[in-house]
């Protein structure tokens, strides 16, 4: 089994070495929709793909193992598809195979294409993430380690418990995905006032949201006249109005390399 932010299965060295030895994997693919993906691939050595007995990838040139270094696209059908990877090399290798939605679009999608293939500057992207005047705005709702808010999911540790492509979408299409908890609430007071934001906390008589702006809101749930829940991240959007491209790969950077779980 393959665990972890970039999982991968461990193809050990054949008991009988021999040049032309080829590993082969295979998993069955379920899609509720005939669509079209990306797949990001990494595997040691040479590598063909089928997906429903279609060879949808091949690779002849051998290299070590490089994460998401064999991108390619293909079609899943509704339904179950069986997908079966060829590993042709005689060390010990490792094979990665992940596949995304391209809901991203435009510019969106360009920002999300160079942080897979360029490494960025950590240090740089810790600026970034902690500026929450201008640029990354970050540090406003995240936390990591020590310093930070409590309004967004807290950060520490986060480059071990997600891949690369996964923070790249979080960031660039913030409702792509939104665990329960941290859903925004709409509230409706007495007063006609309306406040929107995520649910910090909460007593028998008391609720706080926290806002987009960093803000935290007490309210007395006497004043309360209405409640409801959007499908919608409290996190705004728009990264690439306040970052640049090479601004968004450095901050993509400093998230992959919060291994830390402290």
């Amino acid at each position: 089994m393959a665990a972890g932010a970039d999982p991968a299965v461990v193809l050990p060295r054949a008991k009988v070495p021999d040049e032309k030895t080829v590993r082969v994997a295979w998993t069955d693919v379920s899609s509720t929709t005939d669509k079209d993906v990306e797949f990001l691939a990494a595997a040691g050595g040479r590598l063909r793909v089928e997906i429903n007995g279609t060879e949808v990838y091949r690779r002849d040139g051998v290299r070590g193992f490089q994460p998401n270094s064999d991108r390619f696209h293909a079609k899943l059908n509704r339904g179950v598809n069986r997908l079966v990877a060829w590993v042709d090399w005689n060390r010990p290798s490792r094979l990665q195979v992940r596949f995304r939605d391209r809901t991203l679009k435009g510019v969106l999608e360009t920002y999300a294409q160079r942080a897979l293939k360029e490494k960025g500057d950590a240090v740089l992207g810790e600026r970034i993430f902690r500026d929450i005047k201008r640029r990354g705005l970050c540090a406003r709702c995240h936390r990591i380690g020590k310093t930070g808010a409590r309004i967004g999911p807290d950060l520490t540790g986060v480059g071990r418990r997600f891949s690369r492509i996964h923070l790249i979408e979080a960031v660039l299409e913030p409702s792509r995905a939104i665990a329960p908890s941290y859903q925004t609430r709409v509230v409706v007071l007495e007063s006609g006032r309306v406040l929107t934001g995520v649910r910090v906390s909460e007593t028998p008589i008391e609720l706080t949201l926290g806002d987009k702006e960093g803000k935290l809101h007490k309210i007395m749930k006497s004043e309360i006249e209405e409640q409801s829940v959007q499908k919608i991240s409290t996190m705004p959007d728009g990264v690439d109005k306040r970052l640049t491209q090479q601004e968004f790969i450095d901050l993509v950077e400093f998230l992959v390399s919060q291994r830390s779980t402290r």
